[in-house]
């Protein structure tokens, strides 16, 4: 088995603008990625959807999969020999204590893109997300993050929805520190970016190391996982059901698909605000963790403050 030469990892955290880099990196001529966005082959995460297990089908694209199989996890590079830049995306690398020393052990060399939120931000995000899906069924965020809390076991995909685990970066970032060159490492404040999206991406394609002419080609216009309102609970009912059943993802279209999702599930609505109390509670969890941060990363962080 012959081992494609990645050299890119953005490795997370989730919820922090990590599809919109994929998309706007995808866009570069001298960037392959592979049809399937997340392939999580070098953590240790579970699905509740039985489908992310089954091998990916050839030239089918793919938000999510677990992919094991070392044969299967490479084919996916198949097709990236002319490309300078081979990457892929999975957010559960952040996240996963083993991540940052597999991908290091196959691909010392390789740069690493980490992009984070206020992790109060984040965590609201990660419900509103899950509340879309219909896999959180508490409808006020501050109780959510109480049940979460008691949920066991705190492992990715299975037991908790790790609301709060995900948003402590220094310990995530300080395994990659550990075995990678810092100036392999590049972390992007989401909030830095989302002002000025050109500039942000072509700080990337400087430290990547590619054309960066072609940032007047890439599309900033397309919006990535925007919130949408349920049309009622039958509706969340509904979709949650149809995507454990997988049938409807096999046999329709993504683009289809999400464009029926859109007119049948979902309204459009204002997206909700996060209550005093929750915002109280969540300042507390992450003051520590947000100056531990500062210090580790040698930036100020006052915009999460």
């Amino acid at each position: 088995m012959k081992k494609a030469n990645i050299n890119l990892f953005i490795v997370g955290a989730a919820k922090c603008g990590t599809t919109s880099l994929y998309n706007y990196l995808a866009q570069h001529q001298e960037v392959f990625f592979p049809q399937v966005k997340e392939p999580n082959y070098y953590s240790s995460v579970e699905s509740r959807i039985k489908e992310h297990y089954i091998k990916p089908r050839p030239q089918k694209f793919y938000q999510y999969k677990i992919i094991r199989s070392p044969e299967i996890y490479f084919s996916l590079f198949d097709e990236s020999k002319i490309h300078k830049i081979v990457g892929e995306s999975s957010t559960s690398y952040l996240w996963d204590k083993d991540a940052a020393l597999n991908i290091h052990n196959d691909f010392p060399e390789a740069k690493i893109i980490i992009m984070l939120r206020n992790p109060i931000k984040r965590a609201f995000s990660h419900y509103l997300m899950l509340r879309k899906s219909g896999q959180e069924k508490e409808t006020d965020f501050y109780e959510a993050l109480k049940t979460d809390k008691k949920r066991e076991p705190k492992f990715w995909g299975k037991g908790a929805f790790l609301y709060e685990d995900l948003g402590f970066y220094y310990t995530q970032i300080e395994r990659y520190y550990k075995v990678f060159k810092k100036e392999n490492i590049k972390v992007i404040i989401f909030e830095d970016f989302v002002e000025n999206a050109k500039k942000g991406l072509l700080d990337v394609f400087q430290f990547l190391q590619i054309d960066e002419s072609k940032i007047e080609e890439v599309d900033f216009n397309r919006k990535h996982n925007q919130f949408l309102a349920h049309k009622s609970d039958l509706s969340r009912t509904m979709l949650q059901i149809i995507n454990k059943a997988g049938s409807f993802k096999n046999l329709v279209p993504i683009s289809l698909r999400n464009s029926i999702k859109e007119r049948v599930f979902f309204k459009n609505d204002s997206k909700p605000k996060m209550c005093n109390e929750s915002q109280k509670y969540l300042k507390e969890v992450f003051n520590k963790e947000i100056l531990k941060l500062e210090e580790l990363l040698n930036i100020d962080l006052k915009i999460w403050k």
